[in-house]
């Protein structure tokens, strides 16, 4: 029975660090990427958005 919880511990441990590595790898990638593909220049061009 101890074992099972240690293991459990490992388990949570392992997700914690997955979680922080997510955060600090591919969230900031992805915020970039929106940043990006939402820039004016890219929407309409090299002279920005047109006004409508």
């Amino acid at each position: 029975m101890s074992c099972l919880r240690i293991g459990g511990v490992y388990v949570m441990l392992g997700l914690a660090m997955f979680l922080v590595g997510l955060e600090k790898t591919l969230f900031p990638i992805g915020r970039i990427m929106a940043t990006q593909l939402s820039a004016p220049s890219l929407l309409a061009g090299e002279g920005g958005v047109a006004a409508i």
